[in-house]
């Protein structure tokens, strides 16, 4: 794999991760379950996701937005919705003396893009941990990756 194109996969999962954390928001639980059966509204609300996320702002210096990182993120996100309930109740036991519901969102975000990347792909297992243990340090808390790592170290 190239270096370009292991950056344009990076952001893919970047760009996945904050596309379902908005979703995970409690504001936006009936958006989410609109798009899981509408793939026009899906369709509509990735574009203007689009829109809102090249915009360069404090917030969104580094956000970059090329058909590659469009493409393979859109795969994320709509495998994610339309296999959330299969990810859920593969994490679900995995995750001890807690319920996936109560997790932070950050978290839940990461273990369901993650998660859904490690089912449903060939990426390779560490690349997939790795990218997302990243994401938690940009956006998490670090004191969490153990917790993500040794989750996702038992998804397959």
């Amino acid at each position: 794999m190239s270096q370009n194109n292991y950056s344009s996969k990076s952001y893919s999962r970047e760009y996945a991760f904050k596309f379902l954390y908005k979703l995970s928001l409690k504001e936006f639980v009936a958006e989410k379950n609109d798009l899981v059966t509408d793939s026009i509204l899906l369709d509509q609300t990735i574009a203007e996701f689009d829109e809102s996320y090249i915009v360069k702002d404090e917030e969104h210096s580094d956000n970059e937005l090329s058909t590659s990182i469009q493409n393979y993120g859109r795969t994320l996100i709509t495998g994610c919705l339309t296999k959330e309930s299969e990810i859920v109740e593969k994490l679900a036991p995995l995750i001890k003396k807690r319920s996936f519901a109560s997790i932070d969102s950050i978290e839940r975000s990461i273990l369901l893009v993650a998660a859904y990347e490690l089912m449903f792909t060939d990426t390779p297992k560490k690349v997939v941990i790795n990218e997302f243990l990243n994401i938690n340090d940009k956006f998490g808390q670090k004191e969490t990756n153990s917790f993500l790592n040794g989750i996702l170290d038992k998804v397959q």
